[in-house]
């Protein structure tokens, strides 16, 4: 279950990582979002704060299910749009 974890962590950082510069060069990323972005920070911080807090608390089979479900989601607002 940590290699699962750690393995989502660092996909999902590398991505990050790799957009930040794109979204500057091609002017996606200006002040008002950085701002907006920075407001937000706080409720990140209380999400990872809590998420690590109750990970160990959370069965394998209904975490799975958790991921699944918000990948799904994601996948079909993606479509969506």
């Amino acid at each position: 279950m940590a290699i699962v974890r750690a393995t989502l962590i660092g996909i999902l950082g590398v991505i990050n990582a790799l957009r930040v510069p794109i979204l500057i060069y091609n002017g996606s990323l200006n002040k008002t979002i950085f701002l907006q972005s920075l407001a937000i920070l706080p409720f990140f911080l209380t999400s990872l704060y809590l998420g690590n807090k109750f990970y160990a608390k959370i069965p394998r089979k209904r975490f799975e299910q958790i991921f699944l479900i918000l990948l799904f989601m994601t996948g079909f607002s993606l479509v969506i749009k």
